[in-house]
């Protein structure tokens, strides 16, 4: 896939009317959760607001980064970590997967928002960067799946979020391998030999841990095989992936 430089992006020059419009309804449901957070004192709210705010900050951190003329594919990655570093803290913050979605649900408007009104503000993520792919957008969807059949439906928080691990940290490392061994965006031995480690990694958070190899080795998969198109992404196929089969193996083997 041919990568935009961060010259022929260039800086996001000032919103439309219909930008801001779309940016400022995609920011309703954080202004809830501020509302919400104040009227009951909720420090669970508050500390969804902040590790929203975390990522938001992420954003703005891989445009800055794209502008001052790093790479596009490993700007993204930027995102990536964070995102993975909030999912990591999410079970033991917060008591059950209710908030964790809504925070999915939000961001999902928030990229989805921006991608088709205002690529700018988030092209250090995807954007105007990224055009023929929604992995923006797929990954706030991917990981709000994840979170819903591992957490909600079978009840186990850490399987929940490691498909969303697996996304944030695993195919992080791909861009850094991409990076130091190719110089180029490709898929290559060597990223996903790296991501299988840092996934196997993290597959010790569950148990059994045989389970979490599995969708590590799932995901691993998925990564290297996958094409972005405009409606598919490896965000998407890797993190699903991984949640279906370790989902498939912890109802067969563990007991209830």
């Amino acid at each position: 896939m041919r990568i935009q430089s961060a010259s022929q992006i260039g800086p996001a020059g000032p919103s439309s009317s219909r930008s801001s419009l779309s940016i400022a309804v995609a920011s309703l449901p954080a202004l809830v959760l501020v509302c919400v957070a104040v009227w009951s004192g909720s420090t669970r709210i508050l500390a969804a607001l902040l590790l929203a705010a975390i990522v938001l900050g992420s954003i703005v951190a891989a445009n800055a980064l794209l502008d001052s003329g790093i790479a596009q594919y490993l700007t993204r990655k930027l995102g990536h970590v964070v995102a993975g570093l909030v999912f990591l803290v999410m079970p033991i913050v917060f008591d059950g997967p209710g908030i964790p979605l809504v925070l999915c649900a939000t961001f999902t408007v928030i990229m989805a928002a921006g991608k088709r009104w205002a690529p700018g503000l988030i092209r250090g993520v995807g954007g105007t960067g990224r055009s023929a792919a929604m992995a923006e957008v797929w990954y706030p969807i991917s990981c709000g799946v994840s979170v819903f059949v591992g957490w909600s439906l079978l009840h186990n928080a850490w399987l929940g979020v490691l498909p969303a691990l697996f996304l944030g940290f695993g195919d992080a490392i791909t861009g850094v391998a991409r990076s130091v061994i190719y110089k180029r965006e490709v898929k290559g031995v060597a990223g996903s030999f790296a991501m299988l480690a840092i996934c196997s990694l993290l597959s010790l958070l569950i148990t059994p841990h045989w389970i979490g190899l599995a969708g590590a080795v799932t995901a691993t998969f998925f990564e290297r095989i996958t094409t972005a198109t405009a409606h598919w992404d490896d965000n998407a196929s890797l993190t699903l992936s991984s949640t279906l089969v370790m989902a498939l193996l912890y109802v067969r083997f563990v007991p209830v």
